[in-house]
């Protein structure tokens, strides 16, 4: 039985990423504080993932499930093999953690703290929750104060209350801030702006930093760094903080692409404003395109209908944007789609209905088709290339496993329907029910599929282009759009080798709705014996709840 399939970040390496992995862990750790690091990549991309497997590699720390799901067979773990959470970790943590490291031996452990920014979108003041989730996860009781040496405990406890003030001096400055995207893309205003408009303020902004940097400081000096880089008793060779850079704190922030704009400026020029400090490294895990527009909506110039002034916008915004962020990597696209499909995709089997056939008691085998749906699979232009859609995608492939076919099934239409399924459920739906428009779709596929279709609306986002800007939109369309180009070759081979049976009735016999499987078709038995061949023979593969 395959994998399930889940959208959960994974410390699982499907994506080939640990050199690049490996770059960002050693600007982290070899890097002069303060720093602001984007990792950059599309919703879907693995962003999160990404940062997960960050935090393992600088910390050995991670959720037991992440741990669970990244093993090379995790099929091969029982429920008893993990009654023990500690032998578990002993047995399987050193092995991911040298997966993620590839080819390199060591990396230097630093204190990391997460900060899902999407709870917090509806605090007035975001730099504030942050700093509590600071203080949260330093507290006794916490995994980090485990790390914290005896004879500093007392000191660390002074620092994490003296926060406390800190950030009730800076709520009200920016729960109150009423300067937001008026000025974007100055941001070296942006704390003269702070205490401008509140001059009756106690602590101005530069106090506050001091103040900060003095807490975190004393937080991230009572760390015992020896024993942070030894978790469950794995030795690392770099056990100790770099002299030239001193110790530091590592920040990761993600999905704040997907906070309201508002929230998402408010954090960012906090972190400018009040954390940047000597010791505070941030990984801001962003959808740049997404964040970008956000940036933009909140200048004061900016207006939705004038594309003009919003390709203005946008580019002031970008340079707002990298001014705050000293330096990114961007995911990119998934080239390599082969490891995801294998991992997911091992043990693939089908109901098969077992001959002789008994109609009375009808039996069923499960049959082997891993090969055959990955041979369907080779071809790298197929799925969109994107970690979530593929992953969604083969979701929907597995659900094929419960099916009871009464023939065996095509890899073809597994492959197809399984896209459709997932990509294009109003299509599916429509032939599930108008077994005409199934028909539509494969002499569409057939013949000449690069042509707009007034049938498949789902197939163009606009029907108003040129017939030039419509063949420059199908050459050029962004690849991680899962239409129906991806699809069309699969179509077309299927019909053309498997539907030939399936004479092609008259074009103009299709212009008509046609109706439900079995209804009245005028007369023309020949033409709804055809349509409901095709329905027969697709029917299984339908998943519609």
């Amino acid at each position: 039985m395959s994998v399930l399939v889940t959208d959960h970040p994974t410390l699982w390496d499907g994506l080939q990423r640990s050199e690049l992995l490996y770059e960002v862990a050693r600007e982290i750790t070899d890097g002069k504080p303060p720093q602001v690091i984007g990792i950059y990549g599309d919703w879907g991309s693995g962003k999160t993932s990404f940062l997960r497997q960050l935090q393992f590699l600088l910390t050995y720390d991670a959720p037991l499930d992440q741990v669970f799901e990244a093993i090379t067979d995790p099929q091969k773990e029982s429920q008893r093999n993990r009654e023990n959470d500690d032998d578990y970790r002993k047995r399987t943590v050193p092995i991911l953690h040298k997966q993620l490291l590839g080819k390199h031996s060591t990396i230097r452990s630093i204190p990391v703290v997460w900060f899902d920014a999407w709870h917090y979108q509806n605090e007035s003041a975001p730099i504030v929750a942050l700093l509590h989730e600071i203080r949260r996860q330093f507290s006794p009781g916490r995994k980090l104060w485990n790390f914290i040496k005896k004879d500093s405990q007392i000191v660390l406890e002074s620092a994490l209350l003296a926060i406390e003030p800190i950030a009730e001096a800076i709520g009200p400055l920016q729960a109150g801030a009423k300067f937001i995207g008026k000025a974007v893309g100055n941001v070296q205003g942006v704390a003269t702006r702070y205490e401008t408009s509140h001059l009756e303020t106690e602590l101005s902004t530069e106090q506050i930093r001091r103040l900060l940097s003095h807490s975190i400081g004393q937080v991230i000096g009572a760390i015992d760094y020896p024993k942070l880089s030894t978790w469950f008793g794995f030795k690392k060779a770099e056990t100790v903080t770099d002299p030239r850079v001193g110790p530091k704190l590592l920040i990761i922030i993600d999905d704040l692409d997907r906070c309201e704009p508002e929230m998402a400026v408010k954090l960012l020029e906090g972190i400018k404003v009040f954390m940047n400090l000597d010791h505070c490294v941030f990984v801001l895990g962003l959808n740049e395109h997404r964040l970008l527009d956000h940036v933009a909506s909140l200048h004061k110039d900016y207006s939705a209908d004038n594309d003009e002034q919003v390709a203005r916008c946008r580019h002031r915004a970008k340079d707002y944007l990298d001014k705050i962020i000293n330096r990114h990597y961007s995911l990119g696209i998934v080239f390599d789609q082969q490891k995801l499909i294998e991992q997911y995709l091992k043990g693939f089997q089908c109901y098969v209905p077992r001959l002789p056939a008994n109609e009375a008691d009808p039996q069923w085998d499960r049959v082997d088709y891993e090969d055959a749906v990955k041979a369907v699979l080779a071809d790298p232009y197929l799925l969109p290339p994107n970690a979530r859609k593929i992953k969604g995608f083969l979701g929907m492939l597995l659900r094929y496993q419960s099916v009871k076919f009464a023939a065996p099934p095509e890899p073809r239409l597994l492959v197809l329907f399984a896209y459709l399924n997932q990509f294009h459920p109003r299509i599916v739906r429509k032939m599930a029910y108008y077994p005409d428009y199934a028909l539509q779709f494969f002499i569409w596929a057939a013949g000449d599929a690069r042509k707009p279709s007034d049938t498949f609306d789902e197939l163009l986002p606009a029907a108003t282009r040129t017939t030039a800007q419509e063949k420059e939109y199908q050459r050029y369309h962004d690849p991680i759009n899962a239409n129906l180009f991806h699809a069309h070759d699969l179509a077309r081979d299927w019909w053309q080798k498997e539907g030939e049976h399936l004479a092609t009735p008259d074009p103009a016999t299709l212009t008509q709705p046609a109706p439900p499987a079995g209804g009245d078709n005028g007369g023309n038995a020949d033409e709804q014996r055809r349509r409901e061949e095709l329905a027969y023979a697709i029917r299984p593969y339908i998943l519609l709840a």
